[in-house]
């Protein structure tokens, strides 16, 4: 049997990480994604940060655990999309400290039907 490369289990690790994060997180990440995806939608390039998110958040009096920012682009809540990382930029998100964040595009699955 052959064993795991080393990137290999750091890839395994953060994938346990993730699921457990999702575990953890399950309501707010439903509506984080939700939002996200609406954002996204409106947006005309179909953009959106973790800045959007967290405004979204902070308006509507939701605070999940740390990790579960992180996890917010993971996954689409809608079947036949994907949020893919295109760029950084320094966050606006004055607990940020200015530091770079993904800006994300939605983009739609080969094959699934478009919005």
């Amino acid at each position: 049997m052959q064993s795991m490369t080393d990137a290999q289990a750091g890839e395994a690790m953060k994938m346990s990480g993730l699921n457990r994060t999702e575990a953890h997180n399950a309501e707010f990440l439903e509506k984080a994604r939700a939002e996200a995806y609406r954002i996204a939608i409106a947006h005309k390039r179909r953009f959106v940060a973790i800045d959007d998110i967290r405004r979204w958040a902070d308006k509507n009096g939701l605070r999940p655990e740390q990790a579960a920012w992180g996890a917010v682009f993971k996954r689409c809540h809608k079947p036949g999309y994907k949020f893919i990382l295109r760029y950084y930029k320094k966050s606006t998100y004055p607990s940020n400290r200015s530091r770079a964040v993904g800006v994300w595009q939605l983009q739609r699955i080969h094959g699934a039907v478009a919005v």
